[in-house]
């Protein structure tokens, strides 16, 4: 599948979750007392957002094998699993507080 024109919306509202959510998770790294944490109900919004992204990206799978499951048309489905691929990676990194684990590394 190419990325093209067809994309176009899937890309926006990608790139629109991706500004949300990190302006959330810096917002909440600010002002989180302990810094931010995986536990935080926030981190645990993040990892539940992310697995959810990528359980929809497994069931391309599912519906491929099982062909008499006529749920939704196969390219939106394909484009869910590229698009939604992409954003589970940052979500689970919110969760998992890669700021303060990168800061601690560098020094």
């Amino acid at each position: 599948m190419r990325v093209d024109r067809t994309q176009r919306g899937w890309a926006i509202v990608s790139l629109a979750i991706f500004s949300v959510s990190a302006v959330v998770y810096v917002f909440h790294a600010l002002n989180a007392p302990q810094g931010p944490r995986g536990g935080s109900t926030i981190g645990l919004i993040f990892g539940g957002i992310g697995f959810a992204f990528m359980l929809f990206a497994a069931f391309l799978g599912a519906r491929k094998s099982v062909p008499t499951w006529r749920i939704g048309r196969a390219q939106a489905w394909m484009r869910g699993h590229l698009w939604l691929g992409f954003l589970a990676l940052p979500m689970l990194c919110f969760t998992a507080d890669f700021i303060s684990a990168a800061r601690s590394r560098a020094f």
